[in-house]
């Protein structure tokens, strides 16, 4: 399934860069830990399709390892792409 491919390679890739990882990983615990003095149980929120989607919007605009968004994705990687080359990510 293409849309699966694009949501899970992410975190495939990323096992070869450990310190990038880690990063993500540090601002997760700051989060939970701001979760918890807000009384809120991080767990409830966590699932690994959330942590898959975390770990693209915190890598959409890193410096050292950007993700591609779908559209991106799609016109760039995809090679049966279903956007046009005009395609925006912005709803219409």
């Amino acid at each position: 399934m293409i849309q699966r491919s694009f949501a899970a390679s992410p975190p495939v890739r990323l096992a070869a860069h450990p310190t990038l990882l880690e990063e993500f990983e540090e601002e997760r615990k700051q989060q939970a830990a701001m979760m918890r003095k807000m009384k809120l149980d991080p767990a409830k929120f966590r699932t690994e399709t959330e942590r898959v989607e975390a770990i693209a919007e915190y890598f959409r605009f890193h410096k050292q390892f950007k993700i591609l968004g779908f559209w991106d994705w799609d016109q760039q990687l995809n090679p049966n792409g279903y956007g046009t080359k005009g395609q925006s990510s912005k709803a219409h």
